[in-house]
């Protein structure tokens, strides 16, 4: 069985696919259809894609991204940082250890949905398997604000044919007053009547009167 095996590979007859022998980094069809991946930014999807190419085989939690790194794949600094703490909170990944410039080293991150198997170094006594299963959008309340601009206003129509005028001082040569004229005008047998709104000055009472003969009053 075995000389048949050596066999089939000495002539190009095995049935085993042969690996292009370059790393790959990808990430599952579950994780990917979940609604803690959909609702990500587009930042946050490429930092979490950056995470699962520098993570070695049977190393999550050890999983490290730095400013420098993140910067050559495009990803600005602030950038990361937001991504960071989003993925946190969408449970996708947990911090296991956390670095600074004293520790001379970057922070090291675990994937939620595989396995820890080395434990060394690291703190993931708060790691829970498949915790993005739990996360869930957080519904948004819009409450609908009425501006008193917004509503309509009514006017009673009397305050619109009788408009109320500012009172006049008892001077009465030097103020301009408002008041309605009424010209009456006969054409072809049939009367029109228009009514405007002019600015005149006050006339003594014998030179007030309008054009029918009768003295208007505001």
């Amino acid at each position: 069985m075995a000389n048949d095996k050596h066999e089939a590979i000495r002539r190009g007859q095995s049935s085993m696919k042969k690996s292009s022998g370059h790393p790959i980094a990808a990430i599952e069809k579950r994780i990917m259809d979940s609604q803690a991946h959909a609702n990500l930014s587009y930042s946050a999807r490429a930092v979490l894609m950056a995470l699962c190419r520098n993570k070695e085989k049977d190393r999550n939690g050890h999983i490290q991204l730095s400013e420098k790194q993140a910067e050559s794949l495009g990803i600005e600094r602030k950038a990361l940082r937001r991504a960071l703490k989003q993925l946190i909170a969408h449970q996708l990944i947990i911090m296991t250890w956390r670095g600074g410039k004293v520790q001379g080293s970057c922070n090291k991150y675990a994937l939620t949905w595989e396995p820890i198997k080395d434990r060394t170094g690291i703190q993931c006594q708060q790691f829970k398997p498949d915790a993005w299963r739990d996360w869930k959008p957080v519904e948004k309340k819009t409450a609908s604000l009425k501006c008193p601009q917004d509503e309509p206003q009514f006017v009673p129509l009397t305050e619109i044919s009788n408009p109320k005028l500012p009172p006049t001082s008892g001077d009465k040569k030097g103020h301009i007053e408002v008041i309605p004229v009424v010209a009456v005008k006969a054409s072809s047998g049939m009367a029109y009547r228009r009514i405007e709104l002019q600015a005149h000055r006050y006339m003594p009472a014998q030179h007030s009167r309008g054009w029918a003969g009768q003295r208007l009053r505001c």
